[in-house]
């Protein structure tokens, strides 16, 4: 995970993306978690208790829309 979060901050030190999308396990964080559920989360937080990173609330928002259009169930 170091590897993934140093590369990443590598990168936006010299890239001003749109967006920035975060795909992790989380399984080990709650126990009702499935393998497969879909979770959009209002923070990303890494090993680190200082790393957290609060989400977009327009693009968890637009992607939430698009999920229910689609009746693609989600956790959030």
């Amino acid at each position: 995970m170091a590897r993934a979060h140093e590369a990443t901050e590598r990168f936006l030190e010299s890239s001003v993306p749109d967006l920035v999308l975060s795909v992790g396990y989380a399984g080990a964080t709650d126990p009702s978690f499935q393998t497969g559920d879909l979770i959009l989360p209002t923070e990303i937080r890494s090993e680190s208790p200082s790393d957290r990173f609060v989400t977009d609330p327009y693009w968890r928002d637009e992607i939430a829309r698009r999920l229910k259009e689609n009746q693609i169930p989600y956790r959030s």
